[in-house]
């Protein structure tokens, strides 16, 4: 049998994820939690537009100048961040490496980054401010808010 790169990317992914949910992965990456309330974003609908805003963003990094498993499906690394924000106190697994040039690591930190910043805007608008966060070019108008990032 021939394998395309195709297949063996398909490959790759399918055994990142197995390693990624085994009950041993290769490596954890610890994330603070921030009093974030992960659970708002855990379901399909967030995670669909979290991943297509980041990847977005991941795709501007060295990390992504491979293809690799962030790229067969991006939300799925999406899910594994938020499932252990949620399960298992910020340490979320990575069953690709543990090299600071990792593609799932720079996706994890990308992913952890635009929430902290989405919940900073969400507490923003909760206590009725108007006009811009600090330090971001996050939107807030009349409560409600409007991502320019």
């Amino acid at each position: 049998m021939n394998f395309t790169p195709k297949m063996l990317l398909n490959l790759m992914f399918n055994t990142h994820v197995q390693v990624t949910r085994s009950n041993n992965p290769i490596t954890y990456h610890k994330f603070l939690l921030n009093d974030i309330n992960y659970t708002l974003y855990y379901n399909k609908n967030s995670i669909n537009k979290i991943a297509n805003h980041i990847y977005s963003k991941y795709k501007l990094e060295p990390e992504s100048k491979l293809k690799g498993s962030v790229d067969i499906n991006p939300n799925i690394w999406v899910e594994f961040y938020l499932k252990n924000m949620i399960d298992n106190n910020g340490n979320v697994p990575n069953g690709c490496c543990n090299t600071d040039n990792c593609g799932i690591k720079k996706f994890y930190y990308l992913i952890d980054v635009y929430i902290k910043k989405l919940d900073q805007v969400i507490w923003w608008a909760s206590e009725g401010k108007e006009g811009s966060v600090p330090g971001n070019k996050i939107i807030v108008e009349s409560k409600q808010y409007k991502s320019k990032t």
